[in-house]
């Protein structure tokens, strides 16, 4: 119940507003945090919602007959966690987490709204500085698609590595 409502509130509550609740709202009832704080909670916490939302999505995925044939085995709860529902789960949820890592990299392009210096904080500076607005938001950009063309790459290698070693388990040639 309260990780539902958790999930629900993050899911359908803007990050800058989850941001703004943490940084400004927590001080009112005597919880003060630098900005760096805030918004380090606030992305975990949002990030959690969606991730937490995704691997279950992943578990319900997995086929009732599967659980029945564990169970007919005699595993415990557990094993019928480790060895039948994770692993095909993780490698389904797999992508999806991925997007969301990316999207939460995005995302940090948010916290200058309350005083941490990002890259796009940065951006505003210069672009006051030097009144080349559009030249800057454009290396902003390109900055940000790189990022996120290598940091895919990197995840999805490191999947592939995981996913592969997994399997060559399963099927016992370790």
């Amino acid at each position: 119940m309260l990780v539902r409502l958790y999930v629900e509130v993050v899911r359908n509550t803007p990050l800058l507003v989850q941001i703004f609740v943490i940084f400004f709202g927590l001080p009112n009832i005597g919880i003060r945090l630098s900005p760096l704080t805030s918004v380090f909670i606030a992305l975990v916490l949002n990030n959690g919602g969606y991730v937490a939302e995704i691997v279950r999505g992943g578990i319900e995925a997995t086929h009732r007959s599967q659980v029945e044939a564990a169970e007919s085995l005699g595993l415990s709860y557990f094993q019928t966690l480790r060895y039948v529902i994770l692993p095909p789960a993780l490698e389904k949820v797999f992508t999806p987490v991925v997007s969301q890592c990316v999207l939460l990299m995005l995302s940090t392009s948010l916290v200058s709204a309350i005083g941490v210096e990002d890259l796009t904080g940065a951006a505003m500076i210069a672009s006051s500085e030097t009144f080349r607005t559009m030249e800057i938001y454009l290396v902003v950009a390109m900055v940000y698609v790189v990022l996120n063309f290598v940091f895919r790459a990197v995840l999805n290698v490191a999947g592939l590595m995981i996913f592969t070693r997994s399997r060559r388990r399963l099927l016992g040639r370790a």
